[in-house]
């Protein structure tokens, strides 16, 4: 005789997740990798739809070295993250600690709200909004656009402006970041190793700034307030010269390939990670926990129903509790065992089920509450209740 072969695991072949992955590496492939290497390619010709492309190797990224208006333009676009970058860094945490300290349901309502600033943000809508304050009628704090029409005024007043329309989903997201950190098991070196990776992130977005710039002043007056993405955009469509252009766009993907390989060395050499913790339970007023409790012995809950930890393991099981016992109690005087239907033997909770008419409960309402069979089966007299038979 033979013992049955217990049942193998499921191992997940190579092969499957490879296949699983295909369409990711697809994605990235038609959408990251064939677009960069076709602007690298085109950042060493020059030419473009009215004349014919030529390679020219690397001319294009000394002439746009060289010039001037490139380096204002990488100055400029810098300094739009210098205010959300202390609203990332400062602010944020603070907002963090705030809902932290100040229980569940503030802290998810903090987050609905702050999510809620992330999805309706739209830099288009904010700059149109902004533009209210050019009319002649303006008034209020939109009246701060019409230092966009001077050039000594307009990078300053495109800075408070920026700092203005994107604080919400800035701070928003710092606190989304920053939360886990927090409720971790050593909240100062994460936090501070999220404060870097948030630094990283808010410079690496304020780089590619574009609307703002493009629907208020397209790089005006006298090119004072052109970002990187504008000059790419004006060498590229305005100019059709898609060597410069392109150039622009490589030379900045460097600067954000070096921020990402940054980030990347600080969250290894951290060893940053998402760790999910069990829900630690809340203490209840009279210094108890809340989590629950295992049942009274002896006692278990009734089919269909769940153990409520306001119960105290004194206290008697009440109606929808059932005793506990792994065998049936024995017949009593004089009452014959019940019997099995032929071929199918009873467990013992239906052998119970059978034999309880033939107990007898006590005169007690209380002990008659708690050996009441709601739903179940009561498998041994519960304790201050009769066993004797029923006459």
């Amino acid at each position: 005789m033979t013992s049955p072969t217990p049942p193998q695991a499921f191992v997940v072949p190579p092969a499957l997740g490879w296949l699983l992955a295909v369409p990711a590496l697809l994605g990235a492939l038609i959408t990251l990798v064939l677009p960069t290497a076709q602007t690298i390619w085109l950042s060493f010709q020059s030419g473009g739809v009215l004349r014919e492309s030529t390679y020219v190797g690397m001319a294009n990224y000394g002439k746009l070295l060289g010039d001037s208006g490139f380096w204002q333009a990488l100055g400029f676009t810098l300094s739009l993250t210098v205010i959300p970058l202390l609203v990332a860094v400062v602010v944020g945490p603070l907002l963090a600690l705030a809902l932290d300290r100040a229980g569940t349901w503030p802290r998810r309502a903090g987050r609905i709200a702050l999510s809620l600033a992330v999805v309706v943000f739209s830099p288009v809508a904010v700059a149109g909004a902004w533009l209210r304050g050019l009319m002649p009628n303006a008034s209020g704090l939109a009246t701060l656009a019409e230092g966009l029409t001077e050039p000594g005024t307009a990078p300053g007043t495109m800075r408070l402006i920026v700092a203005a329309g994107t604080f919400g989903v800035v701070c928003a997201l710092a606190v989304i970041a920053f939360l886990p950190a927090l409720r971790g098991g050593t909240p100062g070196p994460a936090t501070l190793v999220v404060g870097v990776l948030v630094a990283l992130a808010v410079v690496a977005v304020g780089l590619q700034t574009f609307s703002l710039g493009l629907v208020l002043t397209k790089g005006g007056p006298q090119r004072a307030t052109e970002t990187l993405a504008g000059l790419q955009y004006d060498f590229a469509f305005r100019q059709a010269q898609f060597g410069p252009g392109a150039s622009v766009a490589a030379l900045t993907g460097v600067i954000l390939g070096v921020l990402g390989i940054v980030a990347t060395v600080v969250a290894v050499t951290a060893r940053l990670r998402i760790t999910l913790t069990p829900r630690t339970p809340s203490p209840m007023p009279d210094g108890t926990s809340s989590a629950p409790r295992p049942p009274p012995g002896g006692w278990r809950p009734a089919s269909g129903r769940s153990w409520s930890s306001s119960r105290s393991p004194s206290s008697s099981p009440g109606p929808g509790w059932t005793a506990c016992s792994p065998h049936p109690p024995p017949p009593p005087p004089g009452a014959s065992p019940p019997s099995s239907p032929p071929g199918r033997p009873r467990s013992p909770e239906r052998s119970c089920r059978s034999a309880w008419p033939t107990w007898r409960r006590s005169a007690s309402a209380a002990c008659a509450r708690s050996a009441a069979p709601a739903s179940g089966c009561c498998c041994r007299s519960p304790p201050g209740c009769s066993s004797a038979p029923a006459r």
